[in-house]
C-alpha cells in the first residue's frame, strides 16, 4: 500500500499520509515520496488523519518539509491530528512554524500567511 497520496488543485497540494505510525521506519520512504510534491502549489496541506503515533523522526520530517517549502515560498498547513500527535506538536511549539487546523477543508480555505498559526 502506498504511504503517501497527493492531489493538486493549483492553489493547494493535498498530501495524505497513509501510515499509522510516523516513526523512523516510515520516514525515509515518506520523505522520498514527498519530494515530488514540494513546490507544486503555494500551499501544501498535510493530512495526518491516519497517523496515530509520531516520534522524534516524524517531527523531524515535518521540520524538513517546512524548510523545503519555505525555500520554495510555499506554505505548510497540517490537519487531521490525533490527540497524541497534537501533544507532540504542541510540546515542540510547532504552531509557530506552520498552520495547524482541525479540518483539512478548513486548511484549503486559509489565506497564505507568514510563519504559522494554530487555528483550533
Amino acid at each position: 500500500m502506498k504511504k503517501v497520496t497527493h492531489t493538486n488543485d493549483g492553489t493547494n497540494t493535498i498530501i495524505e499520509l497513509r501510515v499509522r505510525d510516523l516513526d523512523v521506519g516510515a520516514v525515509a520512504e515518506i520523505k522520498t515520496e514527498l519530494e515530488s510534491a514540494i513546490g507544486k502549489a503555494p500551499r501544501l496541506i498535510l493530512d495526518l488523519e491516519e497517523v496515530e503515533f509520531m516520534d522524534s523522526s516524524g517531527a523531524g520530517l515535518l521540520v524538513w518539509l517546512w524548510r523545503r517549502l519555505r525555500a520554495s515560498e510555499s506554505e505548510l498547513v497540517i490537519c487531521g491530528l490525533s490527540q497524541q500527535v497534537r501533544v507532540v506538536l504542541d510540546s515542540l511549539n510547532f504552531s509557530r512554524l506552520f498552520t495547524i487546523v482541525e479540518d483539512c477543508e478548513q486548511g484549503a480555505g486559509t489565506d497564505p500567511i507568514e510563519g504559522g498559526r494554530d487555528s483550533r
